[in-house]
């Protein structure tokens, strides 16, 4: 009689322990889990606002580069200029609408 409540008692205490385990091992991950993607998400605002930077950059010196070739009369020249650019690396919209807010009408926007 002795070893059977004794069996049961160990059962019991393993079964216990098991779940508890079993429990703690789940919270354990689903915190885990919830971390990472937080700080995922901070590293795709990181990025995400580094490659916005260096574009405004990158439209900000070719609008700098454009005025010089514009001011003298190179029309053609900067329409082929930014034709190539075009071609090769496909303007953002965000350069097109920045020449087209900065210069209303001008002929460089209807190349975007």
């Amino acid at each position: 009689m002795k070893r059977h409540v004794r069996g049961k008692l160990l059962r019991a205490t393993l079964g216990v322990f098991l779940l508890t385990a079993a429990a703690l091992i789940g919270v354990v991950a689903w915190k885990q889990d919830a971390t990472e993607k937080e700080r995922l998400a901070e590293m795709e605002a990181q990025v995400t606002a580094h490659i916005a930077s260096k574009a405004k950059a990158l439209v900000d010196n070719h609008a700098l580069a454009l005025t010089g070739l514009v001011a003298d009369n190179a029309l053609g020249d900067v329409q082929s200029l930014v034709q190539r650019a075009v071609e090769k690396t496909a303007i953002s919209s965000t350069g097109c609408s920045w020449i087209a807010t900065a210069n209303p009408g001008h002929p460089l926007t209807t190349s975007c």
